[in-house]
């Protein structure tokens, strides 16, 4: 059975939305909380007490898994409806990115959730280098929820697109989503001043037919003119009220991810709404 994978810290947000999810997507739910080890020279005078104090943190993270698999067994098991999730855990250690590849490599998972935290986006469990790793290298959907999110069902999902044939398939996941969830479809486009006109018309009409295949009536197609991606798609979002705001990342190769603008970072920096990236080549 399809799984919501969850990296979690803890905090409620993410995993009391997974398990709403995954009882509507007919999924079960994998917990996961990565403990991040210091390792201590054998000659560092004080390597007993560090030990000593990793120790007693890893024996927390258990009792605080437990505590947040036992509030979710609660949640599950008011659910009133037929398909109420499986719930399992698993607590790694090492690279976060590599153990998340091999979670997906070795479960049938479906989407990752994340949520940002009690301390913001500027946490070291959201921003630390191997979780932008996931973002840069994962192969399934992430699913960003913001601090003191509380899930309420979803009536509209704007997906922001610039018409390219990979953002074909992540079309197709939210309309599957969609007859799930039972929300429409936003698909918005930032139309710069300077773009060629004829060329951009072409791309969105051969989207709009390739999409139209996949028999989802409830899409609508906005086009918002400006010259500041992120700006627009913020003014867009405030404007219509969308309850996700969806996206492609692009993942460049190194030296043109130095160079090229990143509307997904943009986002995550001043996210309000959950945000749903699809991991692009």
């Amino acid at each position: 059975m399809k799984t919501i994978l969850v990296l979690t810290d803890f905090s409620d947000n993410a995993g009391n939305t997974a398990v709403v999810l995954a009882s509507n997507m007919h999924a079960n739910v994998l917990l996961c909380h990565h403990q991040i080890l210091m390792p201590v020279p054998a000659f560092y005078a004080g390597g007993a007490y560090v030990s000593s104090e990793l120790g007693w943190e890893e024996e927390q993270n258990k009792k605080s898994m437990e505590h947040q698999r036992e509030a979710l067994e609660a949640i599950i098991g008011n659910m009133p409806t037929d398909h109420k999730p499986g719930l399992h855990t698993i607590c790694c250690e090492g690279d976060l990115a590599d153990n998340v590849n091999e979670i997906i490599k070795t479960r049938d998972i479906e989407m990752i959730v994340m949520g940002e935290g009690d301390h913001g986006f500027t946490s070291h469990f959201f921003f630390s280098s191997e979780i932008t790793a996931i973002i840069e290298h994962a192969s399934k959907p992430i699913l960003v929820f913001p601090s003191g999110h509380v899930y309420q069902p979803i009536e509209k999902v704007a997906f922001a697109t610039t018409f390219d044939e990979a953002e074909i398939e992540p079309v197709h996941f939210l309309t599957s989503l969609g007859k799930l969830l039972n929300f429409g479809i936003d698909i918005v486009h930032v139309h710069q001043s300077g773009d060629q006109e004829a060329k951009d018309l072409e791309k969105q009409d051969s989207f709009k037919k390739r999409v139209a295949k996949f028999n989802f009536d409830q899409i609508n197609y906005k086009i918002v003119n400006g010259k500041d991606i992120d700006d627009r798609l913020q003014s867009y979002c405030n404007g219509s009220d969308p309850g996700l705001l969806a996206l492609c990342h692009h993942q460049y190769s190194y030296l043109k991810r130095l160079f090229q603008h990143s509307t997904t970072r943009d986002a995550l920096s001043r996210q309000k709404l959950p945000l749903l990236i699809f991991p692009t080549k």
